[in-house]
């Protein structure tokens, strides 16, 4: 199957699917609210913009920390209840943090004002990986017919696509209104919400394994995959890092426009084009938009550049995740599942460490290295990324 326009399976789309889709949107839109909030808020606190880098990096650490265990945990453990308690920690750290950033608190020395923060972004990407990879590795799967799986990936990695500029458009509408403490709210109280969603997701038991390993990397992370791990993360690199430099509610309502389009377009434009034809383009599409950033100041640069980014990056994203489903063995599915997670995640991550680092230097130094990494991806998958997963893909 080298067609993007998969088969709809009606069946698929039953009660306790919709909500773990719910679940996943919510979920991440809470955590990528921080994204715009965590260095506003580290901004008024005097914190420079490594000290952002930083407390943005340690998400990734926290999922790359946590995700060898996962197997055992799901393993030994209720599939389900890792999730929830995975759901319900999330929740928690939040609500810690509406309590360290309250006046009384704001009060204590930088220094262990800014470990706190960076304890809880590195705890809170621990819990998010947890809950992500049992949610959309595991339980999603669990609950899909054999025929179904396929599209149950591409469908439930949309929802958390969306939550990429629905959660920071979210934050951007709070923000200006009340505080940072209201953002942390919001979020423990949407987790909560989804820890009522999964609760009330019906789970078929699943005999567990005999034998597990408390260090695994089975559910965590596809060994064979290297070369388009290393392909999709320079591309996620490249928007974390155009993420540092705008972040206003036109961009990521446009983001969200792009996205859009980009699901319509997989289904009228690409639905049986060429295999290369998603990535090259989206990867074009993503290089002008950072050409015209860098270029223009005008209302073109407010409106398309995000529309185009979103465009591309979902053409890219969806592609790419149904090539680690390809060269997945069997019973690896949920591996390539969780091996596109942290591409995701780590990409995302480091490109908002990298964007803030440079940010001191000038936005445009920012998007002149965002460009070059979209340049880099580009070359790397028409000259060798391609050709390479059409001679080792198992399906």
């Amino acid at each position: 199957m080298n067609s993007q326009d998969t088969p709809i399976h009606i069946k698929l789309w039953h009660r306790d699917f919709w909500f773990m889709l719910l679940c996943n949107l919510l979920m991440s839109s809470s955590v990528y609210s921080m994204i715009p909030a965590m260095p506003s808020w580290m901004e008024t606190m005097g914190y420079s913009n490594v000290n952002k880098g930083i407390a943005m990096l340690l998400f990734i650490v926290g999922i790359v920390v946590a995700g060898p265990h996962i197997d055992y945990m799901l393993e030994k453990h209720p599939r389900k209840r890792v999730c929830t308690t995975a759901i319900l920690c999330l929740a928690a750290l939040f609500g810690a943090m509406t309590l360290i950033c309250s006046d009384e608190m704001i009060c204590m020395q930088k220094s262990v004002l800014l470990l706190l923060l960076f304890l809880f972004r590195f705890l809170s990407g621990a819990a998010f990986g947890i809950a992500q990879i049992a949610l959309l590795s595991t339980l999603v799967i669990d609950r899909s017919n054999s025929s179904q799986r396929t599209e149950a990936n591409y469908v439930s990695s949309w929802f958390g696509r969306l939550a990429l500029a629905l959660g920071p458009f979210a934050t951007l509408i709070i923000l200006p209104l009340t505080s940072i403490k209201m953002v942390f709210i919001v979020s423990a109280v949407i987790c909560i919400a989804c820890w009522f969603i999964m609760n009330s997701v019906k789970i078929p038991f699943k005999t567990p394994k005999e034998e597990y390993h408390y260090f695994s990397c089975d559910r965590f992370f596809l060994k064979q995959g290297w070369w388009l791990f290393l392909n999709f993360i320079l591309v996620t690199i490249s928007i974390g890092m155009i993420l540092t430099t705008y972040v206003d509610m036109k961009f990521y309502g446009m983001l969200c426009v792009g996205f859009m389009f980009s699901i319509i377009s997989q289904r009228l434009i690409f639905a049986d084009a060429d295999l290369k034809s998603e990535v090259i383009t989206g990867l074009i599409l993503i290089g002008a938009a950072i050409l015209i950033l860098i270029t223009y100041e005008q209302r073109l640069s407010t409106y398309l550049p995000p529309t185009l980014i979103g465009l591309g990056l979902g053409l890219i994203s969806s592609r790419f995740l149904l090539f680690f489903l390809k060269l997945s063995k069997h019973c690896q599915r949920g591996t390539s599942q969780s091996t596109f997670i942290i591409a995701w995640e780590a990409g995302i991550a480091i490109g908002l460490f990298l964007g803030f680092i440079l940010l001191d230097s000038g936005t445009n130094i920012v998007l002149y290295v965002s460009l070059s990494s979209i340049v880099i991806a580009l070359v790397m998958y028409n000259t060798f990324t391609h050709n390479w997963f059409m001679t080792h893909k198992n399906r």
